[in-house]
């Protein structure tokens, strides 16, 4: 989009869909402005230098003040696994009795989304939900296993 003069997102909502793998490094200039002024308000949820991922791992950065300053670009970033932050596991009580309750956390980028991944093996996995990293880059998971189960492995990366 090319603007002539000062312009608002208004919070719209930025939904991206790829047909191809852009190297990282590639930046896309989505709007370009000759107002010399910055937006008067971001895309919904995504701040100044925030994220935002596609499937396939592919995650880029935003820039409201990119080029000469009033523009906005996204970048394709390399985006670093999650770091594994604690762990604990802990017998179930009250409803979740005869249960293992394990709680986990990763540190991310934040808004970016991660799958989560179990396995009893560490051959076979089974994709679960995409977990969103907080404004703090924070994931925190809370599972539920059969008491029964001797082994249980998790793992967290880009979808």
């Amino acid at each position: 989009m090319v603007c002539a003069g000062s312009y608002d997102l208004g919070e719209a909502a930025l939904d991206l869909v790829l047909g191809f793998d852009p190297p990282v490094g590639s930046s896309f200039t989505l709007v370009s402005s000759n107002a010399g002024e910055p937006t008067l308000s971001p895309f919904q949820g995504l701040p100044q230098g925030g994220y935002r991922s596609v499937p396939g791992g592919v995650v880029f950065q935003i820039d409201y003040r990119a080029n000469d300053g009033d523009d906005v670009t996204l970048t394709r970033i390399e985006a670093a696994a999650p770091q594994l932050v604690s762990i604990s596991v802990a017998p179930g009580v009250g409803p979740e009795s005869g249960l293992q309750v394990v709680d986990v956390e990763f540190l991310g980028l934040p808004g970016v989304g991660y799958l989560l991944e179990t396995s009893e093996d560490l051959l076979v996995w089974t994709p679960g939900a995409i977990e969103v990293a907080d404004p703090a880059g924070r994931i925190l998971i809370h599972e539920l296993i059969p008491g029964t189960q001797s082994r249980y492995f998790l793992r967290l990366g880009l979808p």
